[in-house]
């Protein structure tokens, strides 16, 4: 009970600062709060409040040179990002920005969207110069490991496997991190189409880019908690996409199931800039929302333990038996990836043979925290 009351007096401060709304009362700062703010992302908002109220309490004196790093991250990540894409348009290659370097000139103040990389997206075809152009310039190519407990490398063509959506492309220069997709939803999920080079605008539509918000909150079970609602309430706020298009789309594509938990949370959050989303087919869905709703307080260090997990957002989509065995048997490409494509026939036989026993490994973790998370 004394969590959800610091998260109550949590969302004010952020409503506050993000949209003018007035506070219901002065906020009592504690180091709980402080936690809580970190835990979901939005402590350089908080660390905004407490410099206006004056003195900072002593177990946050260094909110505000937190808050200050994170407007010159902001302003480093956009102007390094917007040079590659000025510098890609020249070459003919189209990219638009997803999430943080999008989202974060639309905040009121510098600093309020903390960045942890810049996400770029292009069309399949132009993966191939992409990377080599980032190499030319010195980015030096990453392969993070998987979130799942005993994730194993995947031994394959990243680049092959980038193009097609499986996975992005991941890099370093100095201290700018970046990811370069040509997707925005996993193929294993769905399929969601982009006109990435017949649009002659600045952005993707904002349809689009709202999608891809909620995708990627439901897909990685709300591990950045409430700054991922923020987004989506953000996004709404400033852009005004057409819910009635993206409701469209979203049901010819069979992913409204996918998206329908991060919208219904952040219309919980942020009712005032978030409409209410109609209901979705399917009734599992709707559990699973209302239990992470009635946990959130708690759901970025819950989610943790999920590592990521496809498998509930399998579960909560239309067909879902025939989409979650079609996921654990894999398809050539899936399999090449994992394996190699140079793997010869007895490897491949042993990479087979090897396999459910794999999963079940990597799964039987993240089925316990699911019990425990959703099975109660």
């Amino acid at each position: 009970m004394v969590q959800q009351d610091e998260f109550s007096s949590l969302v004010s401060i952020v409503k506050e600062q993000v949209f003018q709304t007035p506070g219901a009362h002065v906020p009592k700062w504690s180091p709980k709060l402080w936690k809580l703010a970190t835990e979901h992302k939005v402590a350089s908002i908080v660390a905004a409040a407490m410099s206006e109220q004056g003195a900072l309490p002593e177990f946050a004196i260094d909110a505000k040179d937190y808050w200050q790093k994170c407007a010159l991250r902001e302003v480093y990540y956009v102007a390094r990002s917007k040079e590659l894409q000025t510098a890609w348009s020249k070459q003919g290659v189209k990219s638009f920005f997803l999430k943080g370097v999008l989202l974060a000139p639309l905040y009121p103040k510098k600093g309020f969207r903390a960045l942890r990389d810049a996400d770029l997206i292009v069309a399949p075809e132009h993966l191939v110069s992409v990377n080599e152009d980032l190499k030319h310039r010195g980015f030096i190519p990453l392969d993070p490991p998987g979130p799942l407990p005993h994730a194993l490398r995947n031994k394959g063509n990243k680049e092959t496997a980038a193009r097609a959506g499986m996975d992005a492309l991941s890099f370093v220069h100095e201290d700018y991190f970046l990811e370069v997709h040509t997707g925005i939803v996993p193929p294993m999920l769905g399929a969601y189409p982009l006109d990435i080079n017949d649009t002659n605008e600045a952005e993707l539509l904002p349809e689009d880019i709202l999608a891809h918000l909620l995708f990627h909150a439901t897909r990685h079970h709300f591990l950045f908690g409430l700054r991922q609602l923020l987004d989506v309430a953000v996004w709404f706020h400033r852009r005004q996409p057409n819910v009635d298009a993206l409701t469209d789309k979203l049901h010819q594509q069979n992913l409204y199931e996918l998206a329908w938990p991060a919208w219904k949370l952040a219309h919980v959050h942020f009712s005032e800039q978030v409409p209410y989303p109609p209901l979705p087919t399917t009734k599992r869905g709707v559990y699973y929302t209302s239990r992470i709703e009635s946990r959130f307080s708690e759901i970025p260090v819950l989610s943790i333990s999920l590592a990521g997990s496809p498998f509930l957002c399998l579960l909560m989509m239309k067909e879902s038996w025939k989409k979650l065995l079609h996921a654990i048997r894999g398809n050539p490409a899936s399999h090449a990836y994992q394996s190699g494509e140079g793997a010869t026939n007895l490897q491949k036989i042993r990479w087979y043979a090897s396999r459910p026993f794999g999963l079940l490994r990597r799964h039987a973790a993240v089925m316990l925290a699911m019990w425990k998370v959703f099975g109660r």
